[in-house]
């Protein structure tokens, strides 16, 4: 992932929990991992992220994640990647 596509992931995770009124601790316990994970996720401090680790943060803080494969005519929301 670029820079700026971390750039743009910290402001949006980040910014989402915030929004919501969520703390770190409440996601990390949700999802069962330490509070340091939650603010590497958040700072893009990962070199990469598992697309079962973003759906567990998503659902963590009340939502779920679609993955959307998108081509010129035609849009595809894909299951069972998780």
């Amino acid at each position: 992932m670029t820079s700026g596509n971390g750039e743009e992931r910290t402001y949006r995770l980040g910014g989402l929990r915030r929004s919501l009124h969520v703390t770190q601790q409440a996601v990390a316990s949700k999802m069962g991992v330490a509070q340091s994970h939650v603010s590497a996720i958040e700072r893009s401090a990962l070199p990469s992220i598992e697309v079962g680790t973003l759906a567990a943060y998503v659902e963590a803080l009340g939502g779920r994640l679609e993955l959307v494969a998108d081509f010129e005519d035609e849009r595809i929301t894909l299951a069972g990647w998780e």
